[in-house]
């Protein structure tokens, strides 16, 4: 055992002697995990899993504690009811970053086994979370241009249209990092969208002949679109994380709002400029197996994946993609899309509990070819044209998408589950 391991008594110790825990290392191990539940909330973890993560590092560590997560909050008591203490920690919603969360991950279990003492795994935690970025920023926006494109061609797009919502992604993504440096436009980061997006789309079908504006707006915002956002929430409603499934699912829809009511105002412009001529021909249907291996590459830009797990990302897309394609023609694509889901849960288990690494490197790229952004999206412009019916309908279709998917993901889970690092 190094000096370094030596400075402490091991968990099992602590667990079973309580008279071998001074305050100062008490104190210690409950930082440590109030750290790591920020750094897991940050990195995108969802509260469910944060929750049982946490308190399996407490197990390990000897601490009698017990958490309670919200996408704006996280709260941990420490000892038993009558003398415990609490530490309330306002985080803010976080976007996945699975660089980030694979080290943190690794670290923890490295912690709560012993391997290295808590005051060098803070040091590390904080290391971590303060490490700059691998890319370059300019890299998102060119990330955004290909996701953009790449949907383009699963809505069936023309030609033109592919081309057009390529340029809208980049000039989208540009924004973004633009305001996301700004606190005060950062605020209206949803609404510009929508806004520019509509207007860009309408400008771009004045200007280019064949362009069909709906689709390249819907193609353009996609990546904002809050789906992924909206089957987390319904995650965690189905595992009776009622406050975290509930605020998230109220984020989700007022981010469908405000893209919404930006993309109405921006669509004002039609009359204005009206599209050069009718909408291209689609492009053939092979070519969506042509741009299917695109899609990971700019999920690994923009979930901050590692670089080496492309081709697990990869199989992982494939996979999710078949699955609902299968899914959906027998089942229809709303059910369909549980046997996605389901394929895409297996494999992400299996990956994970050979690799001994989080499920959730494989998983959350592939969600994205599942999560009904597009239709959510579709709901509200329906319901802003005044067709009442038709987006009522279709945000049921949406609910019921998610409901599947989460399903599907529940019954992996259950039927081969992944082997957690700790």
């Amino acid at each position: 055992m190094s000096t370094s391991e030596a400075q402490f008594p091991t968990p099992l110790d602590v667990a079973t002697s309580p008279s071998l825990a001074p305050a100062s290392f008490t104190a210690s191990r409950e930082a440590f995990v109030v750290e790591l539940g920020s750094a897991l909330h940050a990195a995108g973890t969802p509260c469910d899993h944060l929750e049982d993560t946490l308190t399996g590092v407490a197990d390990q560590l000897g601490l009698q504690a017990q958490f309670f997560c919200t996408p704006t909050s996280l709260m941990s008591g420490f000892g038993d009811p009558e003398s415990q203490r609490v530490v309330l920690t306002r985080v803010q919603p976080g976007e996945p970053n699975l660089v980030r969360l694979d080290a943190i991950d690794y670290l923890a279990g490295q912690v709560a086994r012993g391997k290295i003492n808590v005051a060098e795994g803070r040091a590390r935690l904080r290391s971590i979370t303060s490490a700059p970025r691998r890319l370059t920023s300019w890299i998102d926006p060119i990330a955004f241009g290909l996701a953009s494109a790449t949907v383009c061609v699963f809505f069936q797009g023309s030609a033109q249209d592919i081309g057009a919502a390529a340029v809208l992604g980049v000039l989208v993504g540009a924004f973004l990092l633009v305001a996301s440096a700004r606190r005060r436009l950062a605020r209206l980061m949803d609404f510009a969208s929508g806004f520019f997006a509509a207007a860009g789309s309408v400008l771009l079908a004045a200007v280019i002949p064949g362009i069909e504006a709906k689709t390249v707006m819907i193609s353009g915002l996609i990546v904002l679109v809050p789906g992924l956002t909206l089957t987390t929430a319904v995650s965690e409603l189905a595992m009776r994380h009622l406050v975290a499934g509930t605020a998230r699912f109220t984020h989700a829809i007022m981010i469908f709002v405000s893209i919404g009511f930006g993309a109405a105002i921006g669509r004002q412009f039609a009359p204005i400029w009206p599209p050069a001529s009718d909408p291209a021909d689609p492009v053939p249907s092979w070519l969506i197996w042509a741009a299917l291996p695109l899609s990971p590459v700019a999920l690994t830009v923009l979930f901050r994946a590692p670089w080496k797990d492309l081709p697990v990302v990869l199989t992982a897309a494939v996979v999710a993609f078949i699955g609902a394609r299968f899914g959906a023609s027998m089942l229809g694509p709303e059910l369909g899309a549980s046997i996605g889901a389901l394929a895409l849960g297996l494999f992400a288990n299996a990956w994970a509990r050979r690799a001994k690494r989080p499920s959730a490197i494989p998983k959350i790229p592939g969600l994205m070819l599942l999560v009904p952004g597009a239709v959510g999206f579709r709901s509200l412009t329906a319901m802003l044209e005044q067709d009442t019916a038709g987006g009522v309908a279709t945000a049921f279709s949406m609910i019921l998408v998610a409901a599947s998917i989460v399903a599907g993901l529940l019954l992996a889970q259950s039927a081969y589950p992944s082997r957690q690092p700790l």
